[in-house]
């Protein structure tokens, strides 16, 4: 499911007639994921909002991920 202006898409609509879903493709996900050579950092491409993400990952936890930067 993808959220688009207040709007749900189903991408497994049981017909595969939603053209908005199969429109979406390669423009409302993750694109590349590369981590740091340290392993602490791992950048992202949101390919919706076409930004680069800088996310902390050395905490233990999930819930210790933390946003560096955002391009």
């Amino acid at each position: 499911f993808t959220p688009t202006d207040g709007q749900v898409l189903d991408i497994g609509s049981a017909d595969n007639t939603n053209s908005e879903s199969f429109d979406g493709v390669g423009k409302r996900s993750f694109g590349d994921m590369q981590m740091s050579p340290d392993m602490r950092t791992l950048y992202v491409v949101n390919l919706f909002t076409r930004q680069i993400h800088a996310l902390d990952v050395s905490g233990a936890t999930l819930a210790q991920v933390a946003i560096l930067q955002t391009w």
